[in-house]
This record gives C-alpha cells, structure tokens and sequence, in this order.
C-alpha cells in the first residue's frame, strides 16, 4: 500500500514568538514601538526609546492607579446644604415598650402562680416578661429552688398590655387621633413594643399601606415644628429613632427614656436629614460605605438599617454561643432557629457582658463586632432638652383628671441645613480619565486592544499557514520525478552538471514501464500507479531504444531521489 506526504505538526516555539512579537512592535498603533524593532535605527536610538517607553508605561501606571484609587475610596462626598425654604422634614419615629413597675409585678405574679407560690417565682416572671438581655433567676434559681416553665408566651400574653390598654389621647400637633391605628405593634428584641412612623409596620410588602387612617408626620413652613401628645397608663420606655431603626439592646442613650407611672415628660431635639444623589445607587455599599433601606441582605427584617443589623448580628451570636435565640427575637423568615427555654436563656445569661456590648473589629474588650454599615436615609437626631416631673408640677385643665404619664415631643425648630451626600466620580468618569491618562502617555484607545488581541490571535496561526504552504511546496516539488526510463531526460532530472539518466540496457524494463502505463490509464487508477504516470510519459516520449547499461546517480540526482522516498511519493511495486 503506497504511503502518502504527511505534513508534521508544528508546535508554538521561540521562534514564531519572536516573529510575533517583531511583527506587532512594527504594526502596533502605540508610540514608539515601531523604532523598537526597525532594523535600520542605531542601538543608541533603540536605548533612547526603550528608556521613553518605559517611562510612559511607568507613568501611565500609577496615574490609571490614582484614577481608580479615587473612584473606589473617594467617590461620594458631603456637602451642608441651607436651601431649606422648602423641605419636608420627616418626625422621628416613635416606638413604646411596657417596662416593669413593682406594683403590675406582683400582680401579675399572683395571676400567673398564684397566692401562695414561691416568692423567687416574681422574679423569674420579671426577667421573661421583661427580658433586658439577662436572666439571673435562669442561672442561680431555676432546676434548683424552684421549678420554671419554658412556655414563655403564655406568661406574656397575661402579663403584656395591649394598644388600648397602654396608650391614648394621641394629638398630632393639637389634632387628635386613634392611638392604636397609628401605633403598630412591632416585635423587638427588647420585647412587643407600639411604634409610630416606621417603615417596618406602615407598608406591606407591596408597598401599600396597612390602613387607611395612618397619618404622615411631615414639618415644613406651613405647619411648623412638629408635636406629638399622648398618655401612657403604665409604666414605659420610649425609643425615638429613624423610621427604619428598631429598638435594640444598643440604643443610644440620649434617644431612648424609661418612665415610671405618672410622670410628666417632654422632650425638645433637633433633626438633621440627608439627602441623596440619586446617583448613588449606581455607586456600590463599599464605595459609599451605606445601604439604602431596600438594599436587604438580612433576614430578620425587611428594611435595612444600622439597628436592624445589629439584631441579627446579636441573633447569629446567640446561635454561636447557646445554640438558641430569645424568645423576643424576631423570627428569621422560616429559617430553622431555636427559641431558647430556661437552659437556654441561662446559657444567654452567662455571656450577657459580650452579647449586649459592642466593640471594633481590633478591640480586645469584651462584645461584639458587628460588620455593619450605617444607613443612608438615616437623619441624625440630638436631644436639645428633656425634663421628666410629676404630674402635678405642670397642670394641663384639659387633662388635670386623667391618669398616667404624660409625653410630649417636639421638634425644636425646623432645621436650616441638612447634609447631602453627592457622586463625584462615577464610572465613566473613572472610564475617561483612564482613557485620557493612556491617550497622554501611550496614545493608546480601546482599539488598541482590540488590535493587541488580533495579533496576538494572528500570528501563531498565520505563521503556522505560511510555514505549511512552504512545507507543502517542498513536499510538491519533491513529488515531481527525478528518474526517467532509460534514455530519456525530463523536467527534474538535471543535477548540478546536466547530465541525465540513460536508458536501461534490459529491455524488459521498458516493457514493465508500459503495462504500467496501461494499467495507469484505466478508470480504476490507484494512487501508486498516478504518480508513477509522470515517469511513463517520459519514458514512452523518449523514443530511444534503452541502453545497455544504468548510469550511477549523480549528487544531484541522489538528493532528489532521497526527497522523493521520504515523501512518500514514489513507490512502485511490480
């Protein structure tokens, strides 16, 4: 079976690197390449602009490094605005949580166990009903002096007071309205607290409102500073916050105040607001360092705040110390997390001093860190002043018959400047001032890349083409014959003197020759027999009789025998 010409694979080497590269420097559209690798410029002109290149390179670097540096750490800023003749400032929200009181304790108490039970009974009562982060009576009583349930709701819901029975005589600068369809309850880790003005219990999910009688507590020049009126009948803790916060364990001290039954409070502060660009939510959470409410990655709450952060931050460590969260814990969305009972809560107990304090990522102390970021719509509040006196010491005629604790809280004045945090690099700035630092030094575009990653596609291939149609030309010419029948010269034959191959003195090998000519013309010509053909025709066009002897080959016609057996392309079988 005759063999064919296979042409070998060619592997990627040195040389077509070096080719390549050559090739690019001298067609490439960046300055100053193209002296690199002109073959007609001196050495020193070939130092001078390598030191040039690199030089732009170098700095085209650490400019493209300034460029970036700035849109990632840099691109947001605060200015203080005072256009304020037409802002709606927003009121705090306003959240109210029952606090104990000795004399609702022991009543409870004596509901719940009954008279005769075990006194330490009321204080197991205390630290459930009104969980503050600790339970001693868990630790030092519970299993030992006394026995303590673990049905933890069922004690809350005969203790707890609800809306009506908590809250009323609810004024919105001087104008009544119902308590209870605008204090919402809402679940805290400091227990069932109603709150005023939040975005967590305002709007459903689809962003409609909960009912039709919620009331929008906006202040501007029309109703001047706002005041919100109402009257506790048992003993409370209030929590002022942004409508996004939640009370928490780590409220700020100065926006949060217990109050004890039958006191008079009022309280006066200050409200400075943020603005946004609305560019900056093409900005991302680590350039702008905040989140806007519905930018959520938690799943305790459906609106992100600082506050809120901090929850979940305390539930997923309270999962890492005892297994369990507190039966205050707002519930996270279906995920499969225990509610703690006395064990658990004891187990709280014991690491209450980390649990309820914060710290820095670098701190030693004991508490938390947290990684949370504050929110952007967050308004900054500042307590201007705060007085808490009986009842008796500021009569209201109007009110001088009712009983209980008396709130109000104003917003000072209206506010004159608020902060506004502004997009000063965006990505196309950061584009341009790339694109311009590269045009400046290199005279580079986004062409130029696109024509870097044609060469570099190009040249292997094209330089494995042009090195196969050589290799394919050779192999052609080394198909070509260099013998002829005895007497005849052909196109091929001639060596390095002229000289030609003479006949064969046999003259059975001219007949040989013929029958395969013959056999070559029929319609079932094998690949063997169609190269031979060329041979033939020389043969039979030589018409001299052979020889009667074979000449040795010359040099040259050695060479082209040899390229014609490694070819493959002349074998003959008689």
């Amino acid at each position: 079976m005759a063999r064919t010409a296979r042409i070998p694979r060619l592997r990627c080497s040195t040389q077509m690197l070096s080719a390549g590269i050559k090739e690019y420097l001298q067609e490439s559209s960046l300055h100053g390449l193209r002296y690199l690798a002109d073959p007609g410029r001196h050495w020193s002109e070939r130092l001078f602009w390598t030191i040039v290149c690199v030089a732009a390179l170098i700095g085209t670097y650490f400019l493209l490094m300034s460029s970036y540096n700035a849109f990632q750490y840099h691109a947001v800023s605060f200015v203080s605005e005072t256009a304020y003749l037409d802002w709606n400032t927003t009121f705090p929200a306003v959240s109210v949580c029952e606090t104990e009181s000795p004399d609702k304790l022991y009543e409870s108490a004596t509901k719940v166990f009954g008279v005769k039970r075990n006194r330490n009974l009321d204080f197991f009562l205390r630290d459930i009903v009104f969980f503050d982060g600790t339970c001693r009576s868990c630790s030092t009583q519970c299993g030992t002096v006394m026995n303590c349930t673990n049905d933890f709701l069922s004690i809350i819901n005969m203790v707890r007071s609800n809306c009506t029975s908590l809250i009323n005589n609810c004024r919105w600068n001087g104008e009544p309205f119902d308590c209870c369809q605008n204090f919402l309850p809402l679940q805290t880790e400091t227990g069932f607290c109603f709150t005023i003005n939040s975005l967590h219990n305002r709007h459903f999910l689809n962003g409609s409102r909960v009912n039709k009688q919620l009331i929008d507590l906006i202040s501007n020049r029309r109703t001047g500073p706002g005041t919100l009126d109402f009257m506790a009948k048992e003993s409370i803790k209030i929590f002022i916050h942004a409508p996004e916060d939640v009370p928490n364990f780590n409220h700020p001290q100065d926006e949060k105040e217990s109050l004890f039954w039958g006191l008079n409070f009022h309280m006066r502060f200050a409200v400075t607001e943020i603005e946004n660009d609305p560019q900056l939510l093409d900005v991302s959470v680590a350039q702008r360092n905040c989140r806007f409410p519905h930018e959520n990655p938690l799943t305790l709450h459906d609106r992100y705040s600082y506050s809120t952060c901090i929850v979940e931050c305390h539930a997923k460590y309270q999962m890492l110390f005892c297994n369990c969260t507190h039966h205050y814990m707002p519930n996270m969305h279906g995920l499969p997390v225990k509610t703690c009972g006395v064990e658990g809560l004891a187990c709280l107990n014991q690491h209450s001093e980390t649990l309820r304090s914060l710290k820095t990522s670098w701190s030693t102390k004991p508490g938390l860190a947290c990684d949370c970021v504050s929110s952007c719509t967050e308004p900054e509040y500042s307590v201007v002043w705060k007085s808490s006196q009986g009842n008796d010491a500021e009569g209201d005629a109007e009110h001088e018959q009712e009983q209980g604790t008396r709130v109000r809280l104003m917003l000072d004045s209206l506010p004159t400047t608020r902060f506004r945090r502004n997009v000063v690099r965006t990505r196309l700035d950061l584009v341009v001032s790339m694109g311009g630092t590269a045009g400046l030094f290199l005279g580079a575009s986004l062409l130029t890349l696109v024509e870097l990653v044609y060469y570099a596609c190009r040249t292997p291939s094209f330089k494995l083409r042009q090195w196969r149609q050589q290799y394919s030309k050779s192999a052609a010419a080394a198909l070509e014959p260099t013998a002829s029948p005895p007497g005849s010269r052909t196109r091929g034959d001639w060596d390095g003197d002229g000289r030609g191959l003479e006949r064969a003195a046999n003259p059975s090998a001219l007949d040989a020759w013929g029958r395969l000519h013959q056999h070559g013309t029929s319609t079932s010509t094998s690949p063997t027999v169609r190269r031979v053909q060329p041979v033939l025709s020389a043969f039979q066009n030589a018409g001299k009789q052979p020889s009667s002897r074979l000449r040795r080959p010359g040099p040259g016609e050695s060479a082209a025998l040899n390229n014609m057996h490694h070819a493959g392309a002349f074998d003959l079988y008689m």
